[in-house]
């Protein structure tokens, strides 16, 4: 099921939770200020690409402020921002693309934030897992707010792993995935043949619930390539399940179709072998 994403104050209560009353003293007014643009950027957008998607013959059009629940699992592989021609992930919010940006794609694992979350998990200190010194490195040659939202210095770095990455490790670890701390764990796309594909957001949080076995986390959708949107589009047109050639059915179970009545009245085990009707 499909969800809105939270009100602000809402928001507020779940970063200080999540990185404690301090991350709102250093971010301040503009992060408040950057979720209020957010909120209204999106029902905008929302607004003028149902018109734009409507008249271009699709029908499940996608709502970009809508979250869908993903097992971390499904996830291996993670989509470069470079594939768009944006610098700002939340623009692809709900967006439908063709092309080949699906492909090719770098594996969750080579990740060195991912790398490190593993070596976590596994009982090394976060300074011992390499990561501060590739981050600090990096500091070098690329802008602060790309490496670790805005730390600017090999200090930074320590005290936010140290800090606020080691508290939702622990928190994840001890208490699982808690949706009323954080209502969005991440962004995804989804390609041609419905793989999940991993985004932006959250990654951290994302690759901790991967790595500790969290089975479901809330994200919201990025990009889906314009095959996987026919594939939506003829469950939400479909009388019945009969209606549904073979390879549509096989996808009856994926989360990004459990919006429509028919993919949730599908028995499950006839979804997935995709012998339905």
């Amino acid at each position: 099921m499909r969800e809105r994403r939270d009100s602000l104050p809402a928001t507020v209560v779940a970063k200080v939770h999540r990185e404690g009353p301090l991350s709102l003293l250093r971010e301040g007014p503009g992060w408040v200020v950057g979720h209020l643009l957010t909120a209204v950027q999106l029902a905008s957008i929302r607004r003028l690409r149902r018109f734009r998607y409507r008249r271009a013959g699709l029908v499940a059009i996608p709502d970009p402020t809508a979250t869908i629940e993903i097992d971390p699992q499904a996830v291996t592989h993670i989509v470069p921002l470079s594939r768009f021609e944006t610098s700002f992930p939340r623009r692809l919010l709900g967006t439908v693309r063709g092309g080949d940006w699906d492909r090719n794609l770098p594996r969750i694992e080579n990740q060195p934030k991912y790398q490190a979350c593993q070596a976590r998990v596994a009982g090394t200190p976060w300074t011992d897992t390499g990561i501060v010194d590739h981050l600090a490195a990096e500091l070098e040659r690329v802008d602060a707010d790309t490496i670790e939202h805005g730390c600017d210095s090999r200090a930074a770095l320590r005290q936010r792993y140290e800090g606020e990455r080691e508290t939702l490790y622990r928190s994840l670890r001890d208490e699982g995935y808690d949706r009323a701390v954080s209502p969005v764990c991440c962004r995804v796309h989804i390609g041609r043949d419905g793989r999940l594909l991993f985004g932006s957001g959250g990654r951290h949080r994302f690759y901790l619930s991967r790595l500790l076995g969290i089975e479901s986390v809330p994200a919201q959708v990025l990009c889906r390539h314009h095959e996987w949107q026919t594939v939506r589009d003829s469950v939400a047109t479909a009388d019945s399940l009969a209606d549904l050639p073979p390879e549509v059915r096989t996808h009856l179970d994926h989360p990004d179709l459990r919006e429509f009545p028919l993919a949730r009245e599908a028995p499950s085990d006839a979804r997935q072998a995709g012998l339905v009707g």
